[in-house]
């Protein structure tokens, strides 16, 4: 199907947003975040017109509307009230992205292809200019190596593994919807090449994060995919395996994302005893911070981005415990938002993690799958990004916001599609 003729004239644009999203998210915060706000203004354009409220009864939708209301009740009440506003007031437009793809995608079907190609068209170019870089030491603009570190296209901002990690499962998942089995040998070598080109720049990237969310969702898959779980175990072995030889002959790198992680865990093979830390200190006094700041106000928090604002207090501060964000989502929504804010997204974490339990015991003792390949790859997608414990970015970070509601975009009308054919 043409996506330009004469019925969806209007839905063009917009369609060409949506394809152009991933490409977006590598030239920095600012496209990305223009193209999901065009998006959302047609979403709500369309909302408005054809009066689908019955759209927002999903439960989905439910929670999001409670938490937008609150965070928005909740900065007029913050100690800085026009900095929380900068963060709140706006962020409907996610709901709204995602009802506006909704309908770019039931009116274009095909339109899953043409993000499927310009997303791992995306991942091609990103991997080859950051595996040039690996190789040359600078990639094709110039951007040098920091030590043995990564970055690619992203030049002086370490995001390239986040880049990846975090998208990898959504590609995979579009990999298998459109691809289910593939009929030659010669497709599956490719997808296996791709695979361990992957995990071995997330690896160079230096993102230990990174890393954990890459290791996390191959775990995830290995155990709950029907297809290519075999394909991606053994892409995973073979990244294992290449790890393990080049710490042999240069160990800076495994250095960072592995001796100074079980350090930082209180860890180390020069003592004996293990005397957990959970995190570096500088992390550990952000969280500290934050837990101080929680404690403060159990219930409502201080109010949302309002970390930077208040971390310098003395009643709060801890040792270098300031930033932007006590990076790590549910500090900051304990410390910004109370219990209030915390319970909605631990309760979806704890979903999330209830229906991969439940698809594993199904398939394992009834043998039936409860999910099919394409769904969990993409609650994979975000349940990397609601998994607790592991550092993180501003919740309210543009660029982390498009990633975070991209894949919901495909889950609920991946669900109204079913609903639809029955």
């Amino acid at each position: 199907m043409n996506i330009i003729n004469n019925s969806n004239f209007w839905y063009f644009f917009p369609s060409l947003f949506f394809c152009l999203l991933i490409p977006a998210l590598v030239s920095g915060p600012f496209l990305p975040d223009l193209f999901l706000s065009l998006i959302a203004l047609f979403g709500l354009f369309l909302f408005l017109k054809k009066k689908d409220f019955k759209i927002l009864k999903h439960p989905f939708f439910i929670f999001f509307i409670f938490f937008y209301f609150y965070i928005l009740i909740s900065s007029f009440f913050s100690t800085n009230i026009i900095n929380s506003l900068s963060v709140s007031l706006f962020y409907f437009r996610y709901l709204f992205f995602i009802i506006g793809s909704m309908y770019i995608l039931k009116k274009n079907e095909y339109l899953i292809n043409y993000f499927f190609y310009s997303l791992f068209i995306t991942f091609l170019f990103v991997s080859s200019d950051a595996l040039y870089q690996l190789i040359n030491g600078k990639n094709i603009l110039g951007f040098v190596k920091h030590g043995d570190r990564l970055s690619g296209l992203f030049g002086d901002e370490f995001i390239l593994g986040s880049f990846l990690s975090r998208l990898f499962p959504l590609l995979v998942g579009l990999i298998i919807y459109l691809y289910a089995k593939p009929k030659n040998l010669f497709v599956y070598i490719l997808f296996l090449i791709f695979f361990i080109l992957i995990d071995i720049l997330v690896f160079f990237s230096g993102e230990r994060a990174a890393f954990f969310y890459i290791t996390l969702s191959t775990f995830l898959m290995i155990i709950l995919l029907t297809n290519f779980k075999i394909i991606r175990f053994i892409s995973i072995i073979i990244t294992a395996l290449f790890i393990i030889l080049y710490g042999k002959i240069n160990d800076q790198m495994n250095n960072r994302m592995f001796t100074q992680t079980f350090e930082d865990l209180g860890i180390s093979s020069q003592n004996s005893e293990i005397q957990p830390n959970v995190y570096s200190s500088k992390y550990k006094s952000m969280f500290l911070t934050a837990l101080n700041m929680f404690e403060d106000n159990i219930i409502f928090g201080q109010g949302p981005n309002s970390f930077e604002v208040l971390c310098e207090e003395k009643k709060f501060h801890v040792n270098d415990g300031c930033s932007t964000s006590p990076h790590n989502n549910y500090l900051q929504l304990l410390a910004e938002s109370g219990i209030i804010g915390f319970i909605p997204f631990f309760v979806l974490f704890c979903f999330f993690s209830y229906l991969f339990f439940k698809h594993f015991y199904r398939k394992i003792f009834n043998h039936k799958n409860n999910l099919n390949d394409y769904q969990i790859c993409l609650l994979i997608c975000v349940f990397i990004s609601l998994f607790p414990f592991i550092p993180t970015s501003n919740f309210y970070n543009n660029w982390l916001n498009v990633i975070y509601y991209l894949p919901v975009c495909f889950i609920i009308y991946n669900q109204n599609k079913s609903i639809d054919t029955k």
